[in-house]
């Protein structure tokens, strides 16, 4: 029986931290971090039990633990986060908490499968019979699970999904790679024992990817070789070369802001576009671009995540900036 109540009280102590965790998050998602309303019930996470008299009991409790404060009156009544809510929630375990991330050696084997498509879309179909039940027990992979592999790549950013027009569901959901998505093939090593088909158009970007800028007389040849040895370390030399520096990316997003950014905010998608347009497509990378504003943060920039996804296209979206278990959207408070 105390067995049985110690386990009630973990999972309502629980409970209690990820509706904190929901609640608060909702500030710091919004510009300005202020609220006129919390999210409805019918938008709540499943797990928090959140009716309305829920609801209403975790606003009254925040607020009498200070993480949260009202003001202004009549139209202009919000709420707003303070500095003890922002320390609360910096120590609160994220919810929902993120999936285990994909083994990455299955990761980069779908990716560069589907890279080698081209630019013809994938369907989820032809994604299966990548899969061969082989294939799957070398990777620790099953098709059950694939589908779960597939989002976690969209999410990141890797991989774009949009409808198809094929008779069932698994052929009407198609997927293309995106450039981050090429950037990841690059990031990691494949299993020694998988054969890959590729053309020599797909072993060329790989090449233009690994070296930071297109190919010189690209066309001469189709079947380049993937580098190796003095070649591979060449083209390390060269991407490191073609990186742009902090302060040119801080100036680049001062100027964009007064003609692409509302309110303070600067749309990430924005930046990242304007970036590789004038940088290249390896400064707007994953590991380039990416981990630049992941390392500002806090020193010369601020990054505000995403919470509703409604309003932007699926492609605005996946050029975000992936964190652990969030999406940051936006750029704020250049330094």
């Amino acid at each position: 029986m105390k067995i049985e109540q110690d386990r009630d009280r973990d999972q309502d102590g629980n409970r209690d931290q990820n509706r904190d965790y929901f609640f608060l998050k909702q500030f710091l998602d919004s510009p300005g971090q202020i609220l006129k309303r919390f999210a409805g019930t019918k938008t709540n996470p499943k797990g928090l039990d959140l009716d309305a008299a829920a609801k209403r009991a975790v606003e009254a409790q925040l607020l009498a633990r200070n993480f949260i404060a009202v003001n202004g009156k009549g139209k202009d009544r919000h709420f707003a986060i303070t500095d003890a809510g922002r320390a609360h929630f910096a120590n609160l375990p994220v919810f929902p908490p993120p999936p285990p991330p994909p083994d990455p050696k299955l990761k980069v084997f779908i990716l560069l499968n589907l890279l080698g498509a081209g630019d013809r879309p994938v369907t989820l179909k032809q994604v299966k019979a990548m899969l061969p039940p082989a294939v799957a027990k070398t990777l620790g992979a099953s098709k059950e699970s694939l589908s779960a592999l597939l989002e976690s790549l969209v999410k990141d950013g890797a991989l774009l999904k949009s409808s198809g027009e094929g008779t069932s569901p698994d052929d009407r959901v198609v997927f293309r790679v995106t450039e981050n998505g090429k950037q990841e093939i690059l990031h990691h090593r494949q299993h020694g024992d998988m054969v890959f088909k590729l053309s020599g158009s797909a072993v060329n970007q790989l090449l233009e990817l690994a070296a930071g800028k297109p190919i010189a007389n690209a066309t001469v040849s189709h079947c380049m070789p993937l580098p190796a040895g003095d070649q591979a370390q060449n083209l390390v030399a060269l991407a490191a070369a073609s990186s742009f520096s902090d302060e040119e990316l801080i100036g680049e997003a001062r100027a964009l802001m007064a003609t692409r950014g509302s309110n303070g905010l600067l749309p990430i998608y924005e930046l990242r576009r304007h970036i590789r347009k004038k940088f290249g497509e390896h400064a707007a990378g994953l590991d380039e671009f990416d981990r630049k504003l992941k390392r500002l943060r806090g020193e010369r920039l601020d990054l505000i995540s995403l919470f509703d996804r409604s309003s932007f296209s699926h492609d605005q979206i996946s050029e975000g900036v992936q964190g652990v278990g969030e999406l940051f959207f936006y750029v704020r408070n250049l330094r």
